[in-house]
């Protein structure tokens, strides 16, 4: 500012020629960067996750207690066959549900280290009326081995502290 007819450089201009501001746009940039491709999925694991998803929802919907069973997390059966046969019995009963699973969509993604759970959004259809939406519930699917395989359990049993112990909790209740 000074000298006549000399223009009054603007505030935009300032911040770009500050190598201040160039660094930190930088670095937010990577860190963006980070987290973006920090919980997505490769490709293979996409179809890995697509194809167990798929399976576990028509053994659910079609009450094929085997399959269910082999797809819900190992935690979630151990709890239920340790407490008592009834309790296992009234778990897994899939004869007494009067919904279907739909429309699962991902929430979330969260990784650390080989281990990565999600959790979906699903909706439930009435089994005599496919036309009623019922509640939407939540399923976490979990794996611990890069995604090659994947197990299921409801939110209610993730957040159970007997089965999935806090700390291995990627997916934090408040999220």
């Amino acid at each position: 500012m000074g000298n006549v007819g000399e223009k009054t450089p603007l505030i935009t201009d300032l911040f770009i020629k500050n190598n201040y501001f160039q660094r930190v746009r930088m670095s937010y940039f990577i860190l963006l960067t980070l987290v973006l491709f920090g919980c997505t999925l490769s490709a293979e694991q996409e179809r890995v996750l697509s194809e167990a998803q798929r399976a576990y929802i028509d053994a659910r919907n079609n009450a094929d207690v085997l399959r269910f069973v082999g797809f819900t997390h190992p935690n979630v059966v151990a709890y239920y066959k340790n407490d008592a046969d009834s309790s296992f019995q009234k778990k897994f009963d899939l004869s007494m549900d009067n919904y279907n699973i739909q429309d699962g969509t991902i929430r979330m993604i969260k990784k650390e280290g080989k281990t990565i759970h999600i959790d979906y959004l699903f909706k439930t259809l009435k089994k005599d009326n496919f036309d009623v939406f019922g509640q939407e519930i939540h399923i976490i699917a979990i794996s611990e081995d890069h995604g090659d395989s994947w197990f299921f359990l409801d939110e209610t049993d993730y957040r159970n502290e007997q089965i999935i112990a806090p700390k291995y909790q990627l997916i934090d209740a408040n999220e």
